[in-house]
């Protein structure tokens, strides 16, 4: 009985259970401008890169939407990515 045991602890080990339990990241980010932003992702690094590119369409949809036209100039585009690459999740 404890060889079983031991063999099925050493086996989940190996196999990662423990990583079956872990829970997707997520960053969640509060703006005054865009709305609140939820990035997902197994990890964090993933979930911000998430949140940050749908920070980025956000922006780029409320510009389309508000001047009923094609892409920003590059100019505020990047000023949308400056913005977007230094978000802060918590909030």
């Amino acid at each position: 009985m404890k060889r079983a045991l031991l063999f099925t602890v050493v086996f989940a080990s190996v196999m990662g259970l423990p990583n079956a339990f872990a829970k997707d990241a997520t960053c969640k980010v509060k703006t005054n401008d865009i709305g609140t932003i939820v990035g997902k992702g197994p990890d964090e690094a993933t979930a911000f890169d998430d949140a940050a590119t749908k920070c980025f369409d956000r922006y780029s949809l409320l510009h389309k939407a508000k001047y009923n036209r094609g892409p920003a100039e590059e100019e505020v585009q990047l000023v949308w990515i400056d913005t977007c690459a230094n978000i802060k999740c918590g909030g």
